[in-house]
């Protein structure tokens, strides 16, 4: 099996299910300006 992203794949290319279905924290998306530059 390659290891190469699959790039041309359309995106209805595979149905949704609960196993794939990308699931985001509406919480994860804040980060404090301060702590960021400090930690780059």
């Amino acid at each position: 099996m390659s290891d190469a992203p699959i790039k041309d794949a359309p995106a209805d290319a595979f149905p949704v299910s609960a196993r794939n279905k990308i699931k985001r924290m509406h919480e994860r998306g804040a980060y404090d300006k301060a702590a960021v530059f400090a930690i780059l």
